[in-house]
């Protein structure tokens, strides 16, 4: 399943969180699924079955925004012949405060650590005190490691401050430290240990009720000691948002990005210069009362440090998707790219290229009923180290599956 996929699912039956001055209110959401998915090629089709509860606790009040999230993602793989039981647990912690009317502060803590179908690093269970953004493993990889289960630690913390400078201007700093590693002797060699800092600063210009302008600096610094790996990145951009009717949004963004890198395993350090930006468009067609589908194009190009990958290299990416909503039936179909382009770092490009399709039914907001299709196939570098029991490169991986949602009534505390 895509992030997309989940966060939809997640977006739409989640219970709204309390209301400012209530009590903690606890929300939880269970999502089950049995799927049919390949196995190493020529090795036949595997069935697994996998549950993913999710719990989070929210406290709002008039200043204030705490949350506290857990999910666990427990998996029976390959039940007919070789089964196999993982557990990966995810954790977030999230909280914001308003000093006055125009500064606001809030930090962002979450991590996780387990095994899982190497899926899991693009499927993900959303934490967030409201599921807008997906929140789970913070492995920075656009690729998947090329094994079957993964063993993988991963966490990220975030501090950040806004303040509003008048009615049009208004600032954004954040500061941030991530990192992970395999556990295992397989998750190892896939995702050597990796961390660092990273730092943003945004200005924002509201020039008119439909058109918003920021200028985006950012730097990040990541280090991976098993390989002797250091990679240094600095871009600037400029940004534009602008919301063309009540149907169509759309953004566009432009700048330059610099990185200095030492891949380690005896290369030399190397410096580029990149061109970064952004182009997209949101489109929104209303069906009836309650009733649309939704259109979504987006492109990015920057660098961007891949675990997988081992080294942080300019890529360019592209999605699209379009979903069809009503209160009781829906679908949605998503595909996605992503390929490195050549550099002094890494001069063997990696391709991925992914999809999917679900339709679903919800005879009441309590409980939704799925059943899709999702799949991918990518091309890594050869220079990439040799994994016993890798899934070869070029090879399509699919999945198909019937899911369970189920969201009880929020219960405030």
């Amino acid at each position: 399943m895509s992030v997309l996929g989940l966060v939809l699912i997640l977006g739409q039956l989640a219970p709204v969180a309390a209301a400012p001055g209530e009590g903690p209110v606890l929300t939880i959401l269970d999502r089950s699924e049995a799927r049919l998915r390949t196995r190493l090629p020529g090795t036949g089709v595997a069935t697994d079955l996998e549950t993913l509860p999710v719990l989070t606790v929210t406290q709002r009040t008039l200043r204030s925004d705490v949350a506290i999230g857990y999910a666990a993602q427990l998996s029976y793989l390959d039940v007919v012949e070789n089964p196999q039981f993982t557990v990966a647990q995810s954790v977030r912690l999230s909280g914001a405060y308003m000093l006055d009317r125009g500064l606001r502060v809030f930090t962002n803590i979450q991590g996780t650590v387990g095994k899982q179908y190497v899926e899991g690093l693009v499927t993900t269970p959303t934490l967030a005190p409201t599921p807008t953004t997906p929140v789970t493993t913070t492995t920075p990889t656009a690729f998947v490691a090329p094994i079957p289960v993964i063993d993988s630690l991963s966490y990220r913390a975030d501090v950040g401050v806004g303040y509003k400078l008048s009615a049009l201007w208004d600032v954004l700093g954040t500061v941030a430290w991530a990192g992970g590693e395999g556990l295992d002797t397989a998750s190892r060699v896939a995702i050597p240990r990796y961390y660092g800092p990273s730092a943003s600063t945004t200005l924002g210009y509201t020039a008119t009720r439909r058109d918003r302008f920021t200028t985006n600096f950012n730097v990040a610094y990541t280090t991976s000691p098993t390989i002797n790996s250091d990679f240094l990145s600095v871009a600037l951009t400029e940004a534009w948002t602008r919301s063309f009717s009540v149907r169509t949004t759309g953004y566009a963004g432009a700048g330059l990005s610099f990185q200095h890198g030492d891949p380690g395993t005896n290369q030399r350090s190397t410096s580029d210069f990149y061109p970064d930006g952004e182009l997209g468009v949101n489109y929104a067609v209303p069906v009836g009362f309650a009733e649309s589908i939704s259109f979504r194009l987006g492109t990015r190009l920057g660098f961007h440090y891949d675990a997988v990958l081992r080294s942080s290299s300019p890529e360019a990416s592209g999605q699209a998707s379009a979903i069809y909503t009503s209160p009781h039936v829906g679908a949605s179909l998503n595909a996605t790219a992503v390929t490195t382009l050549s550099s002094s770092v890494q001069a063997q490009a990696a391709r991925q290229v992914g999809g999917g399709a679900t339709v679903w039914y919800s005879p009441t907001r309590a409980l939704r009923f799925e059943l899709g299709a999702r799949g991918y196939v990518q091309d890594l570098p050869g220079n990439l180290p040799t994994i016993a029991g890798a899934v070869p490169t070029n090879t399509f991986q699919w999945a198909t599956f019937v899911a369970l949602v189920v969201v009880p009534p929020a219960i405030e505390l």
